[in-house]
């Protein structure tokens, strides 16, 4: 049960899953050994260092395999309810009208953003000509798109 259910079931992620358990194992063996003596080195300093950077892997890697594990179960199992609560999450935070509201009065209220349409107002609008110009080629694309629209419905 332990092998299907952790190592071996069959998902998408399922090789990655394996080598990032091997490379966890690896580590913690290595501290094992290097903490029990039976690697040893010539110079106490080098294996204090190497024991400090395993264990530092090894808890790393534990807590990161068992965070990922416990977030990939909990989307195969409750994959509805996640897509779900991120949905009411994005409706009622993101796309709030409150919250939309004050972000376009934030960029509008920016003096670069003030800038920067005058900018704009002064290129294509300097004229009549160019006034005319610009406004045909708005109508012209709104006129595109809202046939392209029908055309989908």
């Amino acid at each position: 049960m332990f092998k299907e259910e952790f190592l071996f079931k069959k998902t998408p992620y399922r090789r990655k899953q394996i080598v990032a358990v091997s490379l966890l194992f690896i580590s913690g063996l290595s501290l094992i050994l290097l903490e029990s003596g039976v690697v040893l080195t010539t110079q106490e300093s080098l294996r204090k260092i190497l024991i400090n950077a395993f264990e530092g892997g090894f808890v790393g890697g534990l807590c990161d395999w068992f965070a990922v594990w416990k977030t990939y179960n909990a989307i195969e199992n409750d994959s509805l309810i996640v897509a779900e609560e991120i949905g009411q999450w994005v409706a009622s935070d993101l796309l709030d009208k409150n919250t939309l509201k004050n972000q376009i009065n934030e960029v509008l209220d920016s003096p670069e953003t003030n800038e920067q349409i005058y900018k704009l107002l002064d290129t294509y609008f300097d004229t009549k000509e160019n006034t005319r110009s610009s406004a045909r080629a708005g109508f012209c694309f709104v006129a595109n798109s809202s046939a392209s629209m029908e055309v989908a419905f």
